[in-house]
């Protein structure tokens, strides 16, 4: 049997650690992403599990998930494959997450067409979402403002892929409580990495 000294152990422990680490992040990039999912329409993947879904009938509860949700649409957007009329239902889909004065801002045929440019330029330079993270729950800042509104902040983080170079990107949303206890998104700005408790 082997005796380690403890800058021994250290070593090996750290070796073990960062082939760990070096395996998970493997995975996370080539994982199928639900490629199996076949949907009500016969298309399988993330577009149609998002398709599938009724934001109306079944809104997101919390501000974590309506920006978990805005996240998910985005990746499916970047990564996936879709017709012109499921890029625009998905394009619909995120705007009913978006709060009245921002979608006043954000005619919608004027944001579609934007969306499709930076979409497909982000293709053409094969651009993808490798990942995404929402801040956890508990960090979640919300406050009653002057104009009796609830706002909540929360930050979203996105690893993103060009060619084989890889960039982080973190974004900061503010959501507004509406009249029927909903929270929409009302804009979000570059910001800081963020902690996690995890």
């Amino acid at each position: 049997m082997i005796n380690l000294s403890g800058k021994g152990k250290l070593i090996t422990l750290l070796s073990i650690l960062s082939v760990c680490v070096l395996v998970a992040f493997f995975l996370i990039v080539n994982r199928p992403d639900n490629k199996n999912y076949e949907g009500e329409n016969g298309k399988s993947g993330e577009v149609a599990i998002l398709l599938s879904k009724s934001v109306e009938s079944s809104y997101p509860a919390t501000p974590y998930e309506v920006v978990k949700l805005y996240a998910r649409i985005i990746k499916a957007l970047y990564n996936e494959s879709c017709t012109d009329e499921e890029f625009t239902d998905l394009a619909d889909m995120q705007r009913l997450l978006f709060d009245a004065e921002l979608l006043a801002q954000n005619e919608r045929e004027t944001f579609i067409k934007n969306l499709q440019v930076e979409v497909a330029n982000a293709k053409k330079k094969t651009k993808t979402i490798v990942v995404y993270s929402v801040q956890d729950q508990k960090q979640v800042k919300t406050w009653k403002a002057e104009d009796g509104y609830n706002y909540s902040s929360l930050k979203l983080y996105f690893l993103i892929k060009e060619g084989s170079k890889y960039t982080d990107s973190y974004e900061e949303f503010v959501l507004r409580e509406g009249d029927d206890n909903k929270y929409r998104i009302l804009g979000w700005r570059a910001t800081d990495a963020f902690k996690t408790d995890k």
